[in-house]
Formats: C-alpha cells, structure tokens, sequence
C-alpha cells in the first residue's frame, strides 16, 4: 500500500517537472492551446497569435 502512495507522488512530481521545464523549453513556445497546432518556427507562432 505504502509502495504505490509513493508512487503517486513520485508521478506527481515528475508531471510537475515536466510541466515546468515544458514551458519554458520551445516546443511551449511554438504550440497554441486554442487551436491544438504546433508551429515549427516561433514566428509563425507568435504570428498566428497577432491573427487570432
């Protein structure tokens, strides 16, 4: 029982980690939420945005 509480946390910080590094790495950058679309360049991105 012990064995799969730790286990969980060890999950959830991991999913943090990941989450945090996710966004400030660039695939974070380049990917809009709202739309489901990932851009292979920035500009394209942040173009996109100024459209919306």
């Amino acid at each position: 029982k012990n064995r799969t509480e730790i286990n969980k946390q060890d999950e959830i910080l991991s999913s943090d980690e990941e989450y945090y590094s996710a966004d400030e790495g660039p695939e974070f950058d380049r990917y809009c939420y709202t739309c489901k679309q990932s851009f292979k360049y920035p500009y394209l991105f942040k173009r996109h945005q100024k459209m919306k």
